[in-house]
């Protein structure tokens, strides 16, 4: 009778391992899928921060020459003077590069936090965060071009960097669907 429940424990163990070679991988995932996840989310946090540092060190320096005063040298393009001293770069006497600063900041912080909790909900808040970027990143830029006809190199760099962090967001919330997406049917 022992032998009969030993090999009837064995015979169960040996379903139990097939039944887990069977069974599909979750959605999104292949073998080491949650690995390559880990890794995929990790790499665009780092490229948020990346970017946000960028920006946040452009904004802060517009914003500390604002309120000291100083001339800022533009070496690639003429007008920054203009730009920065103009109706449009300040709401309600907050220089508008504070509020770019504050932005920058708020990604950088959320990437570390993504870095240091792994929460994928915190790399698409930031992804959706990314439209704040750009759209003054294309209102201030038709304000250089159209309007004050004057441009600055801070400016344009930080418009750059807030359309790359855009494309980064974008590219991460594709990636994300597709890898959330139920498995394809035959």
């Amino acid at each position: 009778m022992q032998h009969s429940n030993l090999s009837s424990k064995q015979n169960s163990q040996n379903n139990v391992s097939e039944k887990k070679e069977i069974l599909p991988p979750l959605r999104g995932e292949s073998e080491g899928g949650s690995s390559q996840k880990a890794k995929r989310g990790k790499m665009f946090a780092f490229v948020f921060l990346i970017l946000a540092l960028i920006g946040f060190a452009d904004a802060t320096y517009l914003t500390l020459k604002h309120f000291n005063g100083g001339p800022i040298t533009c070496s690639l393009t003429h007008g920054c003077d203009e730009v920065t001293s103009s109706a449009y770069s300040e709401i309600f006497g907050i220089p508008v590069a504070l509020f770019g600063a504050l932005y920058y900041l708020g990604v950088i912080l959320l990437a570390v936090l993504y870095l240091d909790k792994k929460k994928e909900q915190v790399l698409s808040l930031i992804s959706k965060l990314t439209w704040i970027g750009l759209g003054a990143a294309i209102y201030f830029t038709y304000i250089q071009a159209v309007i004050l006809n004057a441009w600055c190199q801070y400016c344009i760099g930080s418009a750059i960097t807030s359309t790359l962090l855009f494309i980064t967001g974008m590219t991460y919330l594709h990636k994300h669907k597709k890898l959330d997406a139920p498995p394809a049917q035959e």
